[in-house]
């Protein structure tokens, strides 16, 4: 009896967090239905277990925690595809984004007084950096920008 109260209780905060995301367009439509299904659905199962026996006959199950089980590994392969999916994706556009940036540097005019990229330069007041090879003591403590 407690183990039901804290998973409906459990579901319902689950439910809650996601109304919160497709309210604050976080999520779709589709989304928030699709989850809303499973948060409700895990909320009956609790409540009602009697229900996943029922459920395990008409599919040919031996009990209704192995449908349970089953259908938990099913929609965990199933997020994990749409994770991947979504993972290539993002990775093929951060490499367009990338690929873009570089193009737009590479065709940027550059001025002569411009330092952006010199090594020489620290790239802010076009002053040139001192190395050891500069400096005639040889003495690195004694090197200064400008």
């Amino acid at each position: 009896m407690l183990i039901q109260i804290l998973l409906v209780l459990g579901f319902v905060l689950a439910l809650w967090v996601t109304l919160k995301r497709f309210r604050q367009r976080v999520i779709s439509l589709s989304e928030f239905l699709a989850w809303s299904v499973l948060w409700l659905g895990g909320a009956i199962v609790s409540i009602l277990p009697k229900l996943t026996e029922y459920l395990a006959a008409i599919f040919g199950v031996g009990r209704g925690v192995d449908l349970i089980l089953y259908a938990a590994v099913a929609i965990q392969f199933f997020l994990i595809f749409k994770l991947f999916i979504n993972l290539e994706k993002t990775e093929r556009q951060l490499t367009k984004i990338v690929e873009q940036n570089a193009l737009a540097v590479l065709s940027f005019p550059r001025s002569s007084s411009d330092d952006v990229g010199n090594p020489e330069s620290d790239g802010s007041s076009g002053l040139r950096r001192t190395t050891p090879k500069d400096d005639k003591n040889g003495d690195e403590s004694s090197h200064s920008q400008g």
